[in-house]
């Protein structure tokens, strides 16, 4: 499988020359601004540290504390990758609406495989497991969310 990158004023095209298409990524410049912001950020923040200010020779695995949170901040995400994903055709076509079908198809079937594996591998699942398979398979859809038709074939 051989692929090629080109960046545009506002998309990145990514040919892919096993599958014989051409996918669009509408988050080129989001990535570029957020992970730039997201350095910013670090380096002015520091090293990470504990309870008494003392500097964390390794990152700790904090639990979340307020699962309502999680759940709300999921749903908002899950709303506004709508308008993202479909509303990056910039208009009302069928390009738009295969977008956002397949981005609710992509975040619940992450959410579903997640707790599936959660119940499969640890007894019991839990909504902070499902959340984050909602957002994995919101993400693993960002690159190709216009381009292809759900059960397809080229």
């Amino acid at each position: 499988m051989a692929g090629s990158f080109k960046w545009e004023v506002s998309t990145l095209q990514v040919e892919v020359s096993a599958l014989e298409t051409q996918f669009t990524h509408f988050t080129g410049p989001v990535h570029i601004a957020s992970g730039s912001a997201a350095l910013a950020y670090a380096i002015i923040l520091g090293r990470r540290r504990g309870p008494k200010g003392e500097i964390l020779a390794k990152v700790p695995s904090y639990r979340p504390h307020n699962v309502s949170m999680v759940i709300i901040g999921i749903v908002f995400l899950w709303f506004g990758w709508f308008g993202f994903n479909g509303g990056s055709a910039l208009n009302m076509s069928m390009r738009s609406i295969y977008a956002a079908n397949n981005t609710n198809l992509a975040a619940a079937s992450g959410l579903l495989s997640w707790v599936l594996l959660d119940y499969i591998y640890i007894g019991k699942w839990s909504a902070v497991g499902a959340a984050s398979g909602a957002l994995a398979g919101l993400v693993g859809n960002t690159s190709i969310p216009r381009s292809e038709r759900p059960n397809s074939n080229h």
